[in-house]
């Protein structure tokens, strides 16, 4: 669905992948065959080891946040369906978590300004969230899950929860201890910017004349990268942004500027337009920074 764009439809997808396992089984065999390659049999240690692996996979693809997010993108893409809108990408539903539905449906999907349809849309979105979350639902039950299903019981306006990814602090103090400048770009608006930033414990490390919100009303995303290459005084092609989905890289390189993606909502095979990637900020040391710049004749 992300790479070869042969099917939105996900039981056709599921489908396709067990067509994809039984034929390369089959391919294998044969290969083996050909080329008189025995496989042992399996011992028991060899069985539970695989068994446990297998259950490890099983947790990390099921993760409750995954499938929130999934019916949380089906929700989003019903209702822009029904009303015939553009169907928002995933860091915007990510960011419509937190600055509520009804900026979310007039300052960032952009869909309408009239109030009366920001409603009907509002109602619609949370019916389809219903529906899709049944079955989570009853998984959550199932599970005696009790954090899941709180979580899907309602999908209103407050500021959703915020976890700040492991090490980004240090790593950005890392960065300014070097004279690197730093900003920050986001389509929060001033005030939920800043209340982010200080839940987070981030304010200090971006004052006021290094942040770009929806506030400085720049019309599109690369207009909001080069305001923040204008704060902290450095040409776009001198900049890296550092952003988790393809939309931002495409952004970013529509105005110069390099880009860097840490894996999120997107996985890494979803993420290969950037310059570079990263589970973590851990992994993106200044020499990993600079090495996105190595065609570049200035490395300022």
């Amino acid at each position: 669905r992300g790479i070869f764009n042969w099917t939105k439809n996900l039981s056709e997808s599921a489908e396709m992948t067990t067509s994809y396992k039984n034929y390369f089984r089959e391919g294998t065999k044969s290969w083996m065959k050909s080329n008189n390659i025995e496989v042992p049999l399996p011992t028991e240690n060899s069985k539970q080891s695989r068994k446990l692996s297998a259950n490890s996979m099983d947790s990390i693809e099921t993760t409750p946040q995954r499938e929130i997010n999934d019916v949380k993108l089906q929700a989003w893409k019903a209702t822009a369906d029904f009303f015939d809108y553009n169907v928002p990408t995933l860091d915007e539903i990510e960011t419509a978590s937190f600055i509520g539905l009804d900026n979310a449906i007039t300052k960032l999907f952009q869909w309408t300004d009239d109030q009366t349809k920001v409603e009907e849309v509002v109602t619609t979105f949370r019916n389809n969230m219903k529906e899709f979350s049944i079955g989570l639902m009853s998984k959550a039950e199932d599970l005696e899950d009790v954090g899941l299903a709180s979580r899907m019981v309602e999908y209103d306006d407050n500021i959703a929860p915020i976890v700040l990814k492991e090490g980004v602090i240090d790593w950005i103090r890392s960065l300014q201890v070097l004279s690197v400048p730093c900003a920050v770009v986001s389509f929060l608006d001033e005030k939920q910017l800043e209340t982010v930033l200080q839940f987070t414990g981030l304010a200090a490390l971006f004052p006021n004349g290094t942040r770009v919100s929806t506030s400085d009303d720049y019309g599109i995303e690369n207009q909001q990268m080069l305001g923040t290459a204008l704060r902290i005084e450095r040409r776009p092609d001198h900049c890296v942004m550092f952003d988790t989905t393809p939309q931002a890289t495409i952004a970013a390189h529509d105005v110069e500027m390099k880009s860097i993606s840490i894996v999120g909502p997107y996985p890494y095979y979803d993420l290969t337009t950037c310059d570079s990637s990263g589970r973590d900020f851990e992994s993106l040391g200044t020499s990993r920074i600079r090495s996105v710049f190595n065609d570049a004749k200035n490395h300022e």
